[in-house]
């Protein structure tokens, strides 16, 4: 699901901006974050419903899993703005 919308957002913004290759790294690692929370919590409510109807243990999960998904988001987003030139400079030359 990442891959498809990292492709899908650079496509769209690529020539619009410096900041293409972070913003795309960005809303493409949101979307992976949030598609391993959705499975996650499908096979826990799938293969451990005893353990999801404790409200607070989905909040808990939730509450741990998400700031890590931003912050995954935002480090992977200055990660690849700083190494998308030099990247580039480098494949083109081959």
């Amino acid at each position: 699901m990442g891959a498809v919308v990292c492709l899908g957002v650079y496509l769209l913004i690529r020539s619009r901006s410096a900041l293409s290759p972070g913003v795309t790294t960005f809303i493409a690692t949101i979307a992976s974050g949030f598609t391993f929370v959705a499975i996650a919590l499908f096979a826990a409510f799938t293969f451990a419903p005893a353990l999801m109807t404790k409200i607070k243990t989905v909040e808990a999960f939730l509450i741990v899993i998400i700031p890590i998904v931003i912050g995954t988001a935002i480090v992977n987003s200055i990660v690849v703005q700083i190494l998308f030139k030099p990247a580039s400079r480098v494949l083109t030359r081959g």
